[in-house]
């Protein structure tokens, strides 16, 4: 999955018979904006839609349906929002490839950090906030009525889905975060 972007930021006219359009790269940076951020904002909209089905059950609400259609809505407005930054300084350079030009090493910072609190961070606080919650109702039910409601499981199976979130994003993040840094380092052969 993280050679997605750099594989396909490689492409361009001498690797392909065609050549890149600014509208070409625009619209690979919605993509690739779409699969960054897209699945942390559906899983918080999983969650979310837990947490109302367990903690706010008997308050009166949306349908099923209508709440997950309007926060799958949500999430997707949020990932072009999040993509946003990336989508407007995509640009062709001189050998045709699409690239992003921030202008600045400033400016390419503040969309990184943009870009790590409210697509990874937010997302993942919002993930545990939410499946804490449903287990505090959950056990809290146990407690006051004879319940056989598996408690053990849901607790596992709430910490796999945040481990994984944490597992398949943590290194991605940690490369974007580390990329600037590294780059300012002299190569080894020059130290």
């Amino acid at each position: 999955v993280g050679s997605v972007p750099f594989l396909s930021s490689q492409l361009g006219p001498s690797q392909s018979e065609e050549t890149w359009t600014s509208l070409d790269c625009a619209a690979l940076q919605v993509f690739l904006g779409l699969h960054r951020f897209l699945s942390p904002l559906l899983l918080v909209c999983l969650a979310l839609d837990r947490w109302l089905g367990v903690c706010r059950a008997s308050q009166p609400q949306l349908r099923r349906l209508s709440r997950v259609a309007v926060l799958i809505t949500l999430a997707v407005i949020g990932a072009l929002l999040l993509a946003a930054p990336q989508v407007a300084s995509a640009s062709l350079d001189h050998q045709g490839r699409c690239h992003l030009g921030y202008g600045s090493s400033v400016a390419e910072q503040l969309v990184l950090w943009y870009q790590l609190l409210l697509g990874f961070a937010a997302p993942l606080i919002l993930i545990v906030a939410a499946y804490a919650g449903v287990l505090r109702a959950l056990r809290r039910h146990t407690s006051q009525f004879d319940s056989h409601i598996p408690l053990r499981r849901i607790a596992v199976s709430s910490a796999g889905l945040v481990g994984f979130h944490l597992l398949c994003w943590s290194p991605f993040w940690t490369g974007q975060v580390a990329s600037p840094v590294l780059r300012r380092q002299p190569p080894l052969n020059e130290l």
